[in-house]
């Protein structure tokens, strides 16, 4: 079993003072809520009352390009080298501004190599063809809040408190990531269906593992037993999505 959640996992490498949880404990005196059992309106109406993104949500930041030296001076170890993950990342991040900016269509692999300072036949380096760009835009969008989630829902925190750390995963992610989310939402449905299938089951196993959690708080009284779970966890996602949509439109929003 994992080690219980902790702001780590959330946010690698950026372990916030333990003056500030990620998702304070409700206090039952201060909200609506009580201690009855929630029902799916009323998790959603928590959620809305309570949920705080963090003031120190960041956006990712390109970095300086990659010069042309240094693309044809790898090594064949590429896939374990430092060095190589890093401008792999860099040119997932152009490919992700320049997708957000032009869409799929209107963008092209000379565009992504313009971005990162290199000829456009490097570019073939990390991305074999600017459909594979796309698909690691995406992925690289959804891989980190949905493996947070499974840190999340096997936590041993109130039910209250795993909910609002979900959702402060979830939309943290669209700050953090808000490009890359963008193009997810907005350019993913031009992947061919092979493609698709790893962002598939991304968006499945964390569908999956938040009605877990539901199911396992109804089956303790904390949730409504007449509360469906798989409607409560689509209806938590689908007000996530709806709130990063407006995240990643309008960076000033907190």
């Amino acid at each position: 079993m994992r080690a219980p959640f902790n702001t780590a996992q959330v946010y690698p490498g950026r372990a916030r003072p333990p003056s500030q949880p990620v998702c304070a404990a409700p206090d039952y005196k201060d909200n609506s809520i009580g201690r009855q059992a929630l029902s799916t309106r009323k998790l959603l109406i928590y959620i809305i009352k309570n949920v705080e993104l963090d003031n120190f949500l960041y956006t990712y930041r390109i970095p300086a390009a990659i010069g042309e030296s240094d693309v044809t001076a790898m090594s064949s170890s590429k896939e374990t080298s430092t060095r190589y993950r890093q401008q792999k990342t860099a040119a997932v991040l152009a490919a992700a501004e320049v997708f957000s900016a032009k869409g799929y269509h209107g963008a092209s692999t000379r565009d992504i190599a313009d971005r990162l300072g290199i000829k456009q036949g490097s570019l073939y380096y990390y991305f074999d063809s600017k459909e594979a760009a796309l698909e690691e835009v995406c992925v690289f969008g959804l891989r980190q809040y949905t493996e947070n989630m499974a840190a999340i829902a096997e936590g041993e925190q109130a039910f209250e408190t795993r909910l609002l750390a979900v959702v402060t995963n979830h939309l943290t992610s669209y700050r953090d990531k808000s490009e890359a989310l963008k193009v997810f939402n907005d350019e993913r449905l031009y992947l061919s269906p092979g493609r698709r299938k790893q962002l598939k089951a991304l968006g499945s196993r964390y569908r999956a593992q938040l009605e877990a959690m539901i199911e396992a708080a109804i089956a303790d009284g904390q949730v409504a037993a007449s509360t469906d779970g798989h409607f409560a966890a689509q209806s938590i996602i689908g007000l996530c999505n709806g709130l990063g949509e407006l995240i990643v439109r309008d960076d000033t929003l907190d």
